[in-house]
C-alpha cells in the first residue's frame, strides 16, 4: 500500500472520529468506499472531499449547539419542538 493510499485512510479515519453521532453511518460508508478507488491519487481526493464533509457537518452541529447557548443565556425563546 502506498504512501499516498495509507495518508487517505488515515485522513478519513481521522474525521470520522469527528462525525456526528447521527453522520456517523453516512461517513463510515465514504470510508468503506475509499476500497473500491483504484488510483491512489483519486483515493486521496476522495478522502479530502469526504473530510470536507464531515467537517461541515460537524460545524453545522456545533454552530447550533452554540446558536441555543446564546439564547438561553439571553433568554430568547424559540419554538422548543424544533430543537
Amino acid at each position: 500500500m502506498s504512501a499516498v493510499r495509507r495518508f487517505a485512510i488515515w485522513l478519513l479515519r481521522t474525521a470520522l472520529s469527528y462525525a456526528p453521532e447521527e453522520s456517523r453511518d453516512w461517513a463510515d460508508a465514504m470510508l468503506r468506499e475509499l476500497d473500491f478507488i483504484e488510483s491512489d491519487w483519486a483515493a486521496l481526493f476522495w478522502a479530502l472531499g469526504c473530510t470536507g464533509a464531515i467537517s461541515r457537518e460537524w460545524l453545522r452541529g456545533w454552530a447550533t449547539w452554540l446558536q441555543r447557548q446564546f439564547e438561553d443565556l439571553l433568554g430568547i425563546q424559540t419554538d422548543k419542538e424544533s430543537r
